[in-house]
């Protein structure tokens, strides 16, 4: 049993604090199933480190298993017994090769080499790792990466498995994957589970997001502000929606769904969902007449080239970007997008082919490729990877001052950037990006390139690990620079946000475009994108029932559109 009384925590920086969590009483069964949700900020994965005794509380105390974080000798015994898997999984990926990455723990464990090397094959057969054997994990894609974390921590077989967003980075088959893993984990116990771990006495704690993912756990407990707000069944709680919406949160799609079903609202609700419209946005101008702004042309790279761990990311590769377009880029998880978005500034070279903005080769000589960087603004897939200043401000300056402009202006630049994303320069310029919650440093990281003024702004994965209110802001700040002509670039495994926000879509498989066209054009591959890894918007998978069953009751005229 996990056990915790009166758990209070806070981060202190210098001459400030943020208070994590406040007076926490929790207890957790072996076996349980639980999922924690909360908005950005509300003490989930602060919660997890005291757990497993990476943080030490400032007050209350925590025990699992009747050993006590607050005793440093019973610090080993609590985390052979509690495995974490972190949103990033760069934060635990220590070694040179996915095959050691696996072994590791079980080394530190004392696991005999028979068994150690029987559950790393396991783990990488497990995982589809098998091909990376002896690769070094920082060559593979993020969601490859969060897989291998997730086997190196299985392989170890915990009795207590904390999860903190592990869908997070992973396309929709990685997700579904990971998701029925866990009910097998739970049923029949880790890889390689040792005879203590009977059936059912896993416990499985899921830091999640995803109202859906939440929904198929036995308990739900809703953080806010470092309180438990709420704790029960995954349907009585998410019954509760007055408040998880006042929380920032959301229920459940199906639930949304059949609430807007059971109303007079609900039918003007499912008209727009199956309006075409939605899935074809007409252009306020022809994109067609527009002039190119990014392209590429037989793009390849090779990382490693001429090693035995050669990995060709991308082969062959010709995509035209026009200026002022809103494209969203997909792929399953390795398809190579995140490879293919850092050429467009120059982060990477072709091993051959080319990158031409404005029709200027990139890597023609004399190409000043600093200017390039000032047109074409990368945001990284993780936001703290771009934060490095004491304060906002100063990072959010960082960019204008080295392109030598005049002070006042930079600080103007710096005002408008944080408006744009909806942060207060007065709240925010002098706080340190280490108290930012999530979404507070992701919309910091878009700061930060919106004050270079770029033409061009390319954002990988915007909206991974935000709460819904965070999102939401995301998605204006994207609809809003839109608006302005910026021509906007945008990765993900988000259907639903790539239909809500994008013109067109251009799909990786295999380091090659598989597809490419409109919104409506893509989506009317269905099972194409299925096979590939990817999926429809779930708006459109549920909703397509919703509207089938009204059209046979004869309450809703044929539509003009369904997808496939």
């Amino acid at each position: 049993m996990i056990k915790i009384e009166n758990l209070s925590f806070q981060y202190r920086y210098k001459d400030n604090s943020l208070n994590a969590l406040d007076g926490i009483d929790l207890e957790i069964e072996e076996g349980e199933s639980v999922a924690i949700i909360g908005a950005n900020g509300s003490g989930k994965t602060t919660l997890a480190w005291c757990i497993n005794g990476l943080l030490l509380p400032d007050s209350g105390k925590v025990m699992v298993d009747g050993f006590s974080t607050h005793r440093p000798e019973q610090i080993p015994a609590i985390r052979r017994r509690v495995g974490m898997v972190f949103q990033n999984p760069d934060n635990q990926i220590v070694t040179t090769t996915v095959e050691r990455e696996i072994a590791f723990g079980l080394e530190n464990i004392g696991t005999p080499p028979a068994q150690m090397h029987q559950r790393v094959t396991q783990a990488l057969r497990r995982f589809e790792l098998e091909q990376y054997r002896y690769h070094p994990p920082h060559r593979l894609s993020g969601g490859e990466k969060q897989r291998l974390a997730l086997a190196s921590v299985l392989a170890m077989a915990p009795k207590y498995l904390i999860l903190d967003e592990p869908t997070s980075l992973l396309d929709p088959k990685g997700k579904r994957e990971v998701n029925r893993m866990l009910k097998q984990i739970q049923a029949a116990g880790p890889v390689g589970c040792e005879p203590t771990h009977r059936a059912g006495q896993v416990t499985v704690i899921h830091i999640t997001q995803s109202p859906e993912e939440a929904l198929e756990a036995d308990r739900l407990i809703v953080l806010s502000q470092g309180k438990i707000v709420l704790d029960g069944p995954p349907q009585t709680v998410f019954g509760q929606r007055d408040q998880i919406w006042a929380l920032g949160l959301d229920i459940p799609l199906q639930m949304r769904l059949e609430i807007a079903n059971n109303t007079d609202e609900g039918e003007r609700y499912l008209e727009k969902l199956f309006d075409s419209e939605e899935l074809d946005k007409p252009s306020s101008q022809d994109k067609r007449k527009k002039p190119v702004k990014i392209s590429t042309h037989n793009l390849s790279h090779i990382y490693d080239d001429g090693l035995p761990t050669h990995k060709e990311a991308l082969s062959n590769v010709s995509i035209d970007i026009k200026k002022g377009e809103f494209l969203a880029l997909v792929g399953p998880t390795g398809s190579g997008k995140t490879t293919l978005a850092q050429h467009f500034n120059g982060l990477l070279k072709p091993t051959s082919g080319q990158v031409k903005v404005e029709g200027e080769d990139l890597w023609d000589k004399g190409i000043d490729l600093q200017k390039v960087r000032q047109k074409v603004g990368l945001v990284f897939q993780f936001p703290e990877f771009q934060l490095f200043e004491e304060k906002v401000a100063e990072d959010v300056a960082f960019g204008p001052r080295n392109l030598g402009i005049a002070e006042e202006q930079v600080q103007q630049r710096v005002k408008q950037a944080l408006e744009a994303v909806e942060l207060d320069f007065d709240t925010f310029g002098q706080r340190s990006p280490v108290h930012l919650s999530q979404g507070e440093k992701r919309r910091v990281a878009i700061a930060g390139v919106l004050a270079m003024d770029p033409e061009v702004i390319v954002l990988d994965e915007p909206t991974v690990g935000l709460d819904p209110r965070g999102t939401k802001q995301i998605i204006r700040t994207l609809k809003a620079l839109h608006s302005q002509g910026k021509t906007v670039v945008i990765i993900s495994h988000d259907m639903d946000l790539v239909a809500q926000l994008s013109e067109r879509m251009t799909v990786l498989s295999e380091g090659k475009v598989v597809l490419t066209g409109s919104l409506k054009d893509v989506f009317s591959h269905s099972d194409f994108m299925v096979s590939i890894g990817l999926d429809l918007p779930r708006i459109i998978k549920i909703t397509k029932g919703l509207r089938f069953q009204k059209r046979l009751s004869g309450q809703l005229p044929r539509p003009s559109l369904v997808a496939n």
